[in-house]
């Protein structure tokens, strides 16, 4: 049985956050821009970056990002 104390997480801070989803829209930016000049590697290279960006992963752009570059394959 564990005995551990129960600790959440920290929360993040609003300036983490922040900068977090401009990282994650500048990765959407690449990855379309890739995806455009027919670079696989570097779109499955963004879109990994993407998927393991803390908090992001489920976001309703990045979803649909992977879905067209599933689409494509």
């Amino acid at each position: 049985r564990n005995k551990q104390p129960f600790v959440l997480a920290a929360p993040m801070s609003g300036a983490d956050h922040a900068h977090d989803y401009q990282k994650m829209l500048r990765l959407i930016r690449k990855a379309e821009a890739a995806y455009a000049e027919k670079r696989e590697y570097d779109v499955k290279r963004y879109v990994e970056q993407l998927r393991i960006l803390p908090g992001f992963a489920r976001h309703p752009n990045v979803r649909r990002l992977i879905k067209k570059m599933q689409a494509a394959s």
